[in-house]
């Protein structure tokens, strides 16, 4: 790695992350004596977020986690550093044994600066390249500790932290709408506080129609594309673009799905997991369940109630087996659910719709503003390797 003509110019200077940074290494048995009652594990630090937003309590959990942390304090996921798992701490408190405690440790950088270090695409490459271990690989900070960047000027740290902060603000904003998003649908889908909703089982609405078991080794390049579980998206949509194919027969007609369908996992790790078909035609796999509405009822507004978590957690009760899952559609149709009035359905889902329109946007600009600021991290840097 070696400077520009210009950064030299400037002040600036290559440093090792363990010149700038250090590990903490504070450690209690008894937090609550302390005065520590929150503690933090790997699942409670969201990839590429420096946000904590959430965590555990002491009191309720019992961890056996001893090492401390501050706030202030950076928690850096050294466990599968892949995830890009990295926050800063705004509370005093103990952490799991894979996360990594950082703090600044020379005045030379801007102490606010350090995280957006922590969080950009070099450091978590070199992190994953650095890390040891089979199926759950590892990372030390004595590794880190190697990483090498240039040290802007302070001026130019100043600069760049003001423009980070503009872009975290942002994101904080789009996650603010986002929560108030879900809030809002949440009333709308399923309010159990209105007298006139009604708390019923999913069958009193729908029925669930299975798909069929089609032999991979018939599969072809072209055809009829197959729907399975693994074409049902995060965001609730459903995308043919992977799909395997398969040649058209008479016989297999009612197992078509079309456009405005909606489809339920019902077996492995995304178990109850469902979407919507946005665009085209597909034959139905076995495995994952059509939705068929009973009693004029909305399928649109069905495909809202299958998204919230009390109906997801309410269908899972009856799943069998372990790390893969299976329901049936019966498992599927006795869930109970609470939900509005037949006849106000359409118009809930009408709005419905139209947040998740809003949805989908924000979670775009969330996409974007990501990208922008790790771009911004590399192209202030002008990070260049010596030949």
């Amino acid at each position: 790695m070696q400077l520009t003509e210009k950064q030299k110019s400037e002040g600036w200077r290559i440093v090792k992350f363990g010149d700038v940074a250090q590990e903490v290494k504070g450690s209690t048995k008894d937090p609550l004596g302390e005065g520590i009652e929150r503690y933090i594990g790997l699942e409670h630090i969201d990839p590429e977020s420096l946000k904590l937003a959430r965590y555990g309590l002491i009191a309720e959990d019992n961890p056996t986690f001893t090492k401390k942390f501050s706030a202030g304090d950076i928690l850096f996921g050294r466990r599968r550093a892949y995830l890009k798992k990295a926050a800063v701490a705004d509370f005093d408190g103990i952490c799991s044994g894979d996360i990594i405690v950082i703090a600044p440790k020379e005045k030379a950088l801007l102490p606010d600066l350090l995280p957006f270090i922590v969080q950009s695409e070099p450091f978590f490459d070199w992190a994953v390249k650095h890390s040891a271990g089979g199926l759950s690989p590892r990372t030390k900070f004595k590794s880190l500790a190697e990483f090498e960047f240039p040290l802007p000027s302070r001026p130019r740290q100043e600069e760049m932290l003001q423009s980070l902060k503009l872009i975290d603000s942002a994101l904080k904003n789009c996650d603010e709408a986002l929560t108030a998003a879900g809030l809002l649908k949440t009333v709308l889908i399923s309010d159990k506080k209105s007298s006139h909703y009604i708390n019923g089982q999913l069958s009193d609405l729908m029925r669930i129609k299975s798909g069929f078991a089609f032999k991979s080794k018939q599969f072809t390049k072209d055809g009829m594309p197959i729907l399975r579980i693994s074409n049902i998206g995060v965001n609730r949509s459903v995308d043919l673009n992977d799909a395997v194919y398969y040649q058209p027969q008479s016989n297999l007609d009612r197992y078509l799905v079309s456009k405005g369908d909606v489809m339920i996992a019902m077996s492995g790790a995304t178990t109850g997991k469902s979407g919507r078909l946005e665009e085209g035609t597909a034959y139905l796999n076995q495995r994952v369940g059509m939705v068929e509405v009973k009693n004029d009822a909305s399928l649109s507004y069905l495909y809202h109630l299958l998204g919230t978590q009390s109906v997801i957690r309410e269908l899972l009760v009856d799943a069998v087996g372990g790390a893969q899952p299976n329901v049936s559609p019966r498992n599927i149709e006795r869930s109970s659910a609470t939900y509005a009035p037949i006849n106000e359905q359409e118009k809930i889902a009408s709005n419905l719709d139209e947040i998740q329109d809003i949805e989908r946007t924000i979670q775009a600009k969330i996409q974007d503003l990501v990208k922008l600021k790790s771009k911004y991290i590399q192209e202030s840097n002008n990070i260049e390797e010596a030949a």
